[in-house]
């Protein structure tokens, strides 16, 4: 990756999370047992940005409104985030409403502030809080993408509506107006992944909406209501290289309503995207995580005493032996039980 991204982020007190510290890749992805607290690290992630984009001296009521919010949901506990790059980190506090950042100048002098005016002046500060200035959070939901939406207009940002989805067809609208080479590029993977297909259509609506659709190799057209819910998920991850660019891309479960052989094509894309931004997934698919390497991993396990806590994957015990023996998602399947994980964390004798 070209510019810095989140190595570190540490979370306190947000959510299920009372303290815990993520060491995170360009592409990476969070496993563990439901309610482990993997949705609540992508919504710290997305707080996270929002607060970085909300600079007293850049916005104040934004900046007052995310105050509000913060300490309504977490009932004014002290909410705290921090993220390193490097030498360099950044940190913000609900309860006293400040910031502090550390970063090294060029002469290798430590330098502190704690006043949100002089956060950018810094020119490695300025990179890493370039990198959370947005982030796009992506839960693909098949009825939201197949819905009819209004054109995206000249100078608007190309990417979805929502969370959810919404806005497809004139996401590919914008797309293959601005480049035409991109048609056929993603046509012809379709077609290699979807045989009977022969390519996207896209159909006009009355106030200026669009909603998409595919042709068959007989000319027949599919309408976005009859085409598969796995189709639907690989045209929303197949649009990603192509939306405007935003610092942070947090995709929810991107195996949904995938055939297995599918899941390797999407997490292609994924890793593709992690070149110009920070992709964060979380999954409870073993096939996504046999695509990812041990550092791009991490497990994530909570209790009532302690809350989430989260260590790679790389760092489970006996990792190097074990991975000699299994990929990624084969070794999690075979030593986890889905409440504490404890196998990945100890010996199995240790462990009775």
């Amino acid at each position: 990756m070209s510019r810095p991204y989140i190595e570190k982020l540490r979370i306190e007190n947000y959510g299920c999370v009372q303290d815990a510290e993520l060491q995170l890749s360009p592409l990476h992805a969070l496993i563990g047992p439901n309610d482990s607290g993997k949705s609540t690290v992508l919504r710290a992630l997305k707080t996270l940005t929002r607060v970085a984009q909300g600079f007293p001296d850049k916005a104040p009521g934004e900046w007052e409104r995310i105050l509000r919010e913060l300490r309504y949901v977490e009932r004014d506990r002290r909410v705290s985030f921090r993220v390193t790059h490097g030498r360099d980190w950044w940190s913000f506090s609900v309860a006293d409403a400040t910031f502090t950042e550390r970063t090294a100048e060029g002469d290798g002098t430590i330098r502190d502030s704690t006043r949100p005016s002089e956060l950018l002046k810094a020119p490695a500060m300025n990179a890493l809080a370039q990198t959370l200035r947005g982030a796009t959070f992506l839960r693909a939901d098949p009825d939201s993408m197949r819905e009819p939406w209004p054109v995206i207009l000249e100078g608007q940002p190309t990417r979805f509506f929502d969370e959810r989805g919404h806005g497809l067809a004139p996401v590919y609208d914008a797309i293959f107006g601005s480049n035409p080479e991109t048609y056929l590029a993603i046509n012809k993977r379709l077609r290699e992944l979807f045989p009977p297909v022969k390519g996207i259509a896209l159909r006009n609506r009355p106030n200026f909406q669009k909603v998409i659709g595919v042709t068959l190799h007989d000319e027949t057209f599919v309408p976005a209501e009859s085409m598969s819910e796995g189709l639907l998920y690989f045209l929303a991850f197949a649009a990603l290289p192509y939306l405007d660019p935003t610092s942070l891309l947090l995709v929810e479960e991107p195996e949904n309503g995938l055939h297995p052989a599918r899941i390797v094509e999407v997490i292609r894309i994924l890793r593709d995207v992690s070149k110009t931004m920070q992709v964060v997934l979380a999954t409870h698919s073993p096939l996504v995580i046999n695509e990812l390497e041990g550092h791009e991993v991490t497990v994530l396990t909570r209790t009532v005493e302690q809350g989430t806590k989260a260590r790679l994957l790389k760092d489970t015990f006996n990792y190097e032996e074990r991975s000699k023996v299994y990929a990624n998602g084969e070794l999690w399947l075979s030593y986890s039980n889905g409440e504490d994980e404890r196998d990945l964390f100890q010996a199995p004798e240790a462990a009775q």
